[in-house]
């Protein structure tokens, strides 16, 4: 599913955890043959329980691609509720594994452009160099809030998966 969900600016409804209207874009395009085959590739699941499964967590071929979150306007890409289950699953395992190592890396790296006068030397400009090197401390604060707010979001993604995948996505639209 190459193309891309429509966003607007983040408001406070881009956060609104309950209550959302969600309703499938039916003037929109469709899921086509090509986006399932981008997604799912037989060749490499030779077991057919494997299979049987995998394609109950795809998209039906002719469904919309999109779905619309009546309180933003917003288009997401139009999952299957199992599907989305297993992508926040996988974003909750992976940022409470790897959140340590990331802002650690995050902090050395601020810290030795910070020294090393990085942004003041790349930029050549005095008073741009304060700015971005102000721009990357602050970051690195919020880095942590971050990485708790998608782990928060996709633990509720878990129990209301539309919902969930709304907070994470807005949650990396503000950190990023």
């Amino acid at each position: 599913m190459n193309a891309e969900p429509v966003f607007g600016p983040l408001t406070l409804n881009s956060f609104r955890p309950f209550g959302n209207n969600w309703k499938e874009d039916v003037d929109g395009p469709r899921v086509t043959q090509e986006d399932l085959a981008e997604i799912f590739y037989e060749v490499t699941l030779r077991t057919s329980r494997v299979a049987q499964w995998v394609r109950t967590c795809l998209p039906k071929e002719g469904d919309p691609k999109y779905i619309i979150d009546s309180s933003t306007g917003d288009k997401y890409l139009n999952h299957p509720i199992k599907m989305e289950r297993i992508i926040l699953g996988f974003c909750l395992v992976g940022t409470t594994l790897l959140s340590p190592f990331m802002l650690v890396c995050k902090a050395v790296s601020t810290v030795f452009h910070t020294v090393s006068f990085y942004h003041f030397r790349a930029t050549r400009s005095f008073s741009l160099g304060l700015q971005k090197t102000g721009i990357e401390i602050v970051q690195t604060i919020l880095y942590p809030v971050g990485l708790v707010g998608i782990a928060g979001a996709s633990l509720y993604g878990q129990f209301f998966p539309r919902n969930g995948d709304k907070l994470t996505t807005s949650i990396n639209r503000l950190f990023a």
